[in-house]
């Protein structure tokens, strides 16, 4: 499915041939995201990502970079998450080079002007008063705050408002110099291509890149015990999270949990939204979400609802995570998760983009590629009781937090409703 070879200087590169599509993906995938960053510079690598689309010599406006791409039909855009930091651009299969060139153009010469540094800061600082203006993302940001109590995890992946006004030029360069490296990062394409010709095509312009040591992190600390925190806003709706710390991305049982929550909370015949929209009527929006991370991962149950509902919402969570804990799930219904899983992971990778993250991603945040069979086939062997015991594992009463955010009384005992054993 794919093909890999490392640069000189450390840089791997990744292709993903496919020989129909009109369309070519290339994707940078760092190990560099908010959990690397210290206090003070909380919100760097998110900083850091805007800043390469604000000018290089070759193109020195914002324009520049979006013309270089849109011009020929193609989108470029980049993400900063907790552990990783991705620019991809996609383009039609005959302008490769054309993606490649401005990429690499941004990640090895953008400017950092002074005055793009504070008009970006402005921009950035709008974009967390947007966020603590939603709801149902301000819920998020607590819910991780009740997860991670004092670790970076905790942290808004943006940072706050005092740390990003308190990040300078000289910090942004210092800390992109440090964890910006060839060993650190991977170089996934996905198309119509040869794994040869990609690498010609980029060893001339990549290969130069000096290396570096980049960061660590560190480790997530045991979470204390319950606990539910509720934040009065004079809104419409009630939000809650409802979850537990989850399974790190290289956790054996990561597949068991992946059908664990579509079995809960995806789609439309999930547990949940059978239950709590269509039974009880209760909320427009229900789901189950997961995040795997190195060392640690997060499960939530979300819904948004009238607040004379809301009670009667996070019982029926917990009394479908108590039915997962004391009875198997039947094998009709597994078999369906599977189904499930199985479809929406090969009708995804019928995009070129969804190719290069599948084998960036992997490669960069474990440093190895699953291919989709055996994903799939690590998914067909799950049982009935694993889910069983994956469900135990996770849902206990001790590990259990509850964000809120809405027209709530924030000094109601919430943590007490927390019981699912």
């Amino acid at each position: 499915m794919y093909e890999l070879s490392t640069l000189d200087n450390g840089l791997r590169l990744v292709t993903v041939a496919m020989p129909h599509a009109y369309s070519v993906s290339v994707g940078l995938y760092l190990t560099v995201g908010s959990r690397y960053e210290e206090p003070h510079l909380a919100g760097i690598s998110h900083f850091i990502e805007h800043m390469l689309f604000k000018g290089t010599e070759r193109r020195p406006t914002p324009r520049d970079i979006a013309l270089t791409v849109e011009s020929v039909g193609g989108d470029i855009n980049a993400s900063t998450g907790h552990e990783m930091t991705t620019y991809y651009a996609r383009v039609s299969r005959d302008h490769l080079p054309i993606a490649t060139d401005v990429l690499v153009d941004m990640l090895r010469n953008s400017r950092f002007l002074a005055n793009d540094v504070e008009r970006e800061r402005q921009v950035i600082i709008e974009e967390i008063n947007e966020s603590l203006d939603i709801p149902d993302e301000l819920v998020y940001m607590q819910f991780n705050e009740l997860l991670w109590p004092g670790h970076a995890l905790a942290r808004d992946i943006a940072g706050s408002r005092e740390s990003v006004r308190g990040l300078t030029r000289e910090a942004l360069r210092s800390f992109m110099e440090r964890a910006y490296t060839p060993a650190h990062t991977v170089l996934a394409v996905a198309g119509a291509l040869t794994h040869a010709g990609v690498r010609d095509l980029l060893q001339p312009i990549l290969g130069s890149w000096p290396g570096g040591d980049g960061f660590g992190y560190t480790s997530a600390l045991p979470l204390p015990g319950p606990t539910a925190r509720a934040m009065h806003r004079p809104i419409e709706q009630s939000h809650f999270l409802l979850g537990t710390r989850a399974l790190s991305r290289f956790d054996e049982d990561r597949f068991a949990f992946s059908l664990l929550n579509i079995i809960l909370g995806e789609g439309m015949s999930s547990r949940l939204f059978t239950e709590i929209r269509e039974k009880r009527g209760l909320a427009y929006t229900v789901y189950g979400h997961t995040l795997q991370l190195m060392d640690t991962g997060s499960f939530a149950v979300y819904a948004g609802l009238d607040s004379d509902n809301l009670q009667e919402a996070i019982e029926a969570v917990l009394e479908q995570l108590n039915l997962l804990r004391e009875k198997a799930v039947s094998a009709e219904e597994l078999a369906m998760a599977k189904a499930y899983a199985r479809g929406r992971t090969l009708l995804r990778l019928e995009d070129s983009g969804a190719n290069a993250g599948w084998v960036g991603g992997q490669l960069a945040m474990s440093n190895t590629i699953l291919t989709p069979d055996e994903v799939l086939g690590r998914l067909d062997k799950v049982t009935q009781d694993d889910i069983l015991r994956v469900a135990r594992r996770l849902f206990r009463d001790d590990a259990l937090v509850l964000s809120l955010v809405g027209p709530v009384d924030e000094d109601e005992p919430w943590a007490e409703m927390l019981k699912v054993e």
